[in-house]
């Protein structure tokens, strides 16, 4: 609402029949929505007109593949595919935006059976990329070629993509900064060992990393989301990735890919892995020369009207912990 209150406007109740909703996808330009559930289904949702005023959302179809169960779904920045991935399947469909009427274009299958699609997202701007995300890999689609473009073998937590651009983040466990090669040769491809949570930035196309911090070793990442900063100098949009770890702290990367966080630093006599890129051994080097210092506040000055902009997180977690949302409502994506 206008005076920043929050009113329901649909609510149905098992809308697949009982099973479990996986995820939601919106259309980019139309009322229209899609819900992937783990009965080996999803939904082709639109929104209509009920009376002058008052609208609804509706079932216009249902799509499946081999009934196996429904775990992500994104459309592209155009609207022109849906991407749906059922268990490691990547399945690719057209949708009439008029009648839903659906028609699959592709199934594309690359990790082992075992590993399950359960994130994906078109690269911002980018139809021809798709990120995919299972628990222990990341890979990324080349449409244009019907080929897998790159792909890395990771202890993946969790992905976010940013909307107005190729990047994408990843959450991941990577080796601590003082293993040994024979720790990891002992551990490797296992969640075992000395680990710690990481932030990673990639862009789709291309598999080396354009942005890595490692975290304390007692944090790890609760939720991830990209923040629009409005537009560069240039015209080009701008964002920074934003996210919350367990300790309720509120953590940020400036538009450069530079690193910033609002949380008390760490030292090595704290008894605590001392913040700092991820091991170029782990996911290559990171260039710090031109970061910046970290900041104990919100008012950090990103130059050409961007303070206004991050200033929203400020004012969004200024207020007693009690009466806030939890972290995955604040910043879920």
């Amino acid at each position: 609402e206008e005076d920043g209150r929050f009113v329901v406007h649909t609510r149905i109740d098992q809308p697949h029949q009982g099973g479990e909703t996986t995820q939601v996808a919106f259309h980019p330009s139309q009322a229209l929505a899609v819900t992937a559930s783990q009965v080996g289904a999803f939904r082709v949702w639109r929104e209509r007109p009920v009376s002058e005023d008052v609208t609804e959302w509706v079932a216009l179809r249902t799509g499946a593949y081999r009934d196996l169960p429904c775990l992500a779904c994104s459309f592209s920045p155009d609207g022109s595919l849906l991407a749906v991935s059922c268990e490691s399947v990547l399945t690719l469909w057209t949708v009439d935006t008029a009648t839903g009427n659906l028609k699959m274009t592709q199934a594309l299958s690359h990790p082992p059976p075992a590993e399950r699609i359960t994130s994906l997202a078109f690269a911002g701007g980018d139809t021809a990329l798709v990120v995919c995300q299972t628990a222990r890999s990341v890979y990324v689609w080349n449409l244009l070629t019907v080929s897998v473009w790159w792909s890395a073998r990771l202890d993946v937590l969790g992905m976010v993509a940013d909307p107005t651009s190729s990047i994408f983040a990843l959450s991941v466990l990577v080796p601590t900064p003082d293993s040994s090669p024979q720790e990891e040769e002992k551990t490797q491809g296992a969640r075992r060992g000395p680990r710690v949570a990481a932030v990673v930035l990639f862009n789709a196309a291309s598999p080396e990393p354009v942005f890595s911090e490692a975290l304390p070793r007692d944090c790890n990442i609760r939720s991830m989301a990209f923040l629009d900063l409005g537009r560069q100098a240039d015209g080009r949009p701008s964002s920074g990735l934003v996210w919350v770890d367990n300790h309720a702290e509120v953590h940020y990367t400036a538009p450069t890919g530079t690193f910033i966080a609002h949380r008390p630093k760490f030292t090595a006599n704290d008894g605590a892995v001392v913040a700092g890129p991820v091991t170029a051994g782990a996911l290559g080097s990171h260039d710090r020369s031109n970061d910046q210092e970290e900041q104990d506040t919100f008012t950090i000055d990103f130059a050409r009207g961007r303070l206004a902009a991050l200033n929203k997180v400020g004012r969004l977690v200024d207020a007693d912990s009690h009466v806030l949302p939890g972290a995955a409502v604040l910043l879920g994506a």
